[in-house]
């Protein structure tokens, strides 16, 4: 067996055992292959062996997370998936079984559902607290910089002050960055000096539980409301005023999904800008609302904007994901998933 199989077996081996433990389980195994964070799962059964695409996740599930587990969930149409994680309460439980997602966790809580005559669904069981290193909560300025690895791989090279630079953060909270998913494991540094990614998907959410929980609320700048209900002619507007106050700007969301491939739009219209002071709310006709449509985000890096953009300017997929996964509801999640198929999962669009 392939030392990364070794490795993928030596970290899910509490979950294999939880499942074995079903009455109709006869047999669990994990799949070659060396992804740490997702593979393939067989478990057999009296009757026949089902395979499962699994997922390892190391962080809790937040709302970010379980919404990206849901609209990959149902993008995967060979296997059925399967979530291991240290721990699923209730409700991320219930949300993941309604959606059709298996999952088990450290707990005992387990979500299986096989073909038509088995299916287990336990609930409830507590999470066993144990003691733990402190691990200092990572600041915006480091998210910005996991999206910055996320979205241009080759940055992991990069000088720091480079890497500082591209993603809007300083010298320190760059190096601090690569320093924190070199000692989680993530990042190993080779013999030559360079870096590689050990765990992709683990970083990927970092940044996604990062963007819902620190990001997002840090880069905001106000929810508002506008007397121009068509949001063509408003979006027609600020491009105007852009250009006449030399303001730079991007969609992001739904909206910016719409703009670069007609995916769902919604209702929201996020946009990462330059700056929002003085007379632009009122230049442009809005009026502070915290439930308000419009959303604006400060623009915090020449990482932002995707230079696949058209008509508009449009932020780089990975902004665009992380916020129709905070977004939530099912055709933002379709959109999302249709986003990371086309975007995310190849080194640009596909044909």
């Amino acid at each position: 067996m392939a030392a990364g199989s070794e490795e993928i077996v030596r970290l899910i081996e509490p979950y294999l055992d939880r499942l074995r433990a079903v009455p109709y389980v006869k047999g669990a195994r994990v799949g070659e292959g060396d992804d740490p964070s997702g593979g393939l799962l067989t478990l057999r059964t009296p009757t026949r062996t089902f395979t499962l695409s699994f997922q390892f996740k190391r962080t809790y599930l937040d709302a970010g997370l379980t919404n990206a587990l849901i609209s990959q969930g149902r993008g995967l149409l060979r296997h059925p998936l399967i979530v291991l994680a240290r721990y699923i309460p209730r409700e991320t439980g219930e949300r993941l079984a309604a959606a059709g997602i298996n999952f088990a966790d450290e707990a005992g809580n387990l979500h299986l559902h096989l073909g038509t005559g088995y299916h287990t669904l336990v609930l409830g069981k507590r999470e066993t607290l144990r003691s733990a290193p402190e691990t200092k909560r990572p600041g915006a300025a480091t998210i910005q910089v996991f999206f910055v690895f996320l979205a241009f791989p080759d940055a992991l090279q990069w000088p720091v002050r480079r890497i500082a630079e591209f993603s809007g953060a300083g010298k320190t909270a760059a190096a601090e960055a690569r320093q924190r998913l070199l000692a989680e494991g993530l990042l190993r540094q080779l013999g030559d000096g360079s870096f590689q990614l050990a765990d992709p998907k683990a970083l990927e959410d970092r940044f996604i539980q990062g963007y819902g929980q620190i990001l997002r609320p840090y880069l905001s700048l106000g929810r508002y409301r506008a007397a121009e209900t068509d949001p063509e002619k408003l979006l027609d507007s600020v491009a105007a005023l852009a250009t006449n106050h030399d303001l730079k700007w991007a969609l992001t969301g739904g909206a910016g999904a719409y703009e670069l491939e007609r995916f769902y739009r919604g209702d929201d219209t996020p946009i990462f800008i330059s700056h929002v002071k003085g007379d632009l709310p009122r230049l442009l006709k809005l009026l502070p609302d915290r439930h308000g449509p419009v959303t604006f985000f400060r623009y915090f890096g020449s990482s932002i904007l995707w230079p696949g953009s058209t008509h508009r300017p449009v932020a780089h997929p990975w902004l665009l994901y992380a916020e129709l996964l905070h977004q939530g509801g099912a055709r933002a999640l379709e959109a999302a998933e249709e986003l990371r198929r086309r975007f995310l999962e190849h080194d640009g669009p596909v044909a």
